[in-house]
Formats: C-alpha cells, sequence, structure tokens
C-alpha cells in the first residue's frame, strides 16, 4: 500500500512535493544506471563495444523514465486526497464506488485480466516495453553477423512495435468492453433520502 501523499494548503506545495518525488526516483534509479553502467563496462564485452553515443542515451534515459513515471503517480495520488479533502461524499460511499467498478471475486479469469490491463495501462505498456528491450537486445547481440548499432536499432523497432501492437489491444479491449457502471452517491443518498418528519 503507497504511502498517502501530505495534506497541501496551495497548488505550489503540491507541485513541489511532486517535483520532489520525482526527483528523488531520478537520483536513485540514475545512481543505479552508473553502478549498472560501470559493471557492465568491465564485465560484459559486447556493453564495452557499445559507441559513447548509445551508453550516454541510456544513461540519461533511465533518471528521465524514472522522474515522468514516480512524479506522474505522485500528481495523481495528490490530486485525488485533495478532492477527497474537499468532497462531499462518504469514505463509505468511495468503496462502494470502488466495489462497483471492480469485478467480482467469481468473475472469470479473462474479465479480472481485462480489469487489470486496463486500470494499469501505462505500467503494462512500460514492462512491454522494458523487457522485450531487453530479450531482443539478447537476442541480437548473440548474432555476429550484424554491427553493434544495427544490433540496437533492431531492439528498438522490436521494442515499438511490441508497444504499437498493446495499444491496439488496448483500444480493443476498451471498444469491447461494456459500459462501466456509473454511480453517484451524493446523489443517490439526496434522491433517495427518507423525507422530513413534519413535526408540526
Amino acid at each position: 500500500m503507497s504511502t498517502p501523499p501530505p495534506t497541501f494548503e496551495t497548488p505550489d506545495e503540491q507541485h513541489s512535493w511532486v517535483i520532489m518525488q520525482g526527483a528523488k526516483a531520478a537520483a536513485l534509479w540514475g545512481s543505479a544506471g552508473v553502478v549498472g553502467h560501470l559493471l557492465a563496462q568491465r564485465t560484459l564485452p559486447f556493453y564495452q563495444r557499445v559507441s559513447i553515443p548509445y551508453k550516454s542515451f541510456l544513461l540519461v534515459s533511465i533518471p528521465l523514465g524514472a522522474f515522468f513515471t514516480v512524479a506522474d503517480r505522485a500528481a495523481m495520488h495528490a490530486d485525488r486526497a485533495r478532492a477527497q479533502r474537499f468532497s462531499i461524499t462518504r469514505a463509505d460511499e468511495l468503496q462502494l464506488i470502488e466495489q462497483v467498478a471492480r469485478p467480482a471475486d467469481d468473475a472469470p479469469w479473462h474479465e479480472r485480466a481485462k480489469h487489470f490491463v486496463m486500470e494499469n495501462k501505462y505500467s503494462v505498456l512500460g514492462y512491454t516495453w522494458l523487457g522485450t528491450v531487453g530479450v531482443s537486445l539478447a537476442y541480437n547481440f548473440s548474432r555476429r553477423d550484424i554491427a553493434v548499432p544495427q544490433k540496437l536499432i533492431n531492439s528498438r523497432m522490436i521494442a515499438q512495435a511490441m508497444v504499437l501492437a498493446g495499444f491496439a489491444g488496448m483500444a480493443l479491449i476498451a471498444s469491447a468492453a461494456p459500459k462501466p457502471v456509473k454511480i453517484d452517491p451524493h446523489f443517490e443518498r439526496v434522491v433517495n433520502q427518507a423525507p422530513a418528519k413534519d413535526t408540526h
């Protein structure tokens, strides 16, 4: 369970907190990338043959990806927390909304899988890209008939093709999915409340 964000009095405080969360992640993953680079430079012959521009690209992309990913998630959490502060919807009604949106426990596995994919689409696409790049790099660097730049280009193109296929698959799932049940707890509470008794 993620730690709830602190309470912010102004949007500037929230913005600064979001930037700080992204900066922490960038520092952590950037340091890990530098350590991985040094280890690969000492132990992996194929990595030693990679040109400096490609190595620089990898070292820069790791902290940048971490910054934008973590900052985006932090911003969403902060926005939700801020919205709940001014919401007229009660906490028990929020649980009702989540129960309506979530498939039942006895639902078929493919329904739960579709729900999970749509709820975590950016993470699924990101890990798909990362896994495809890793597998493709391993395959391409096992070949001796092409140069290192061509191996990197092949891996990037395969990963992009997989991500595009993932986008198409998610669009197909979204178009074929049934209409989500919408519920407004505050509206239901006001409309369905018992009429006040006449005390006169």
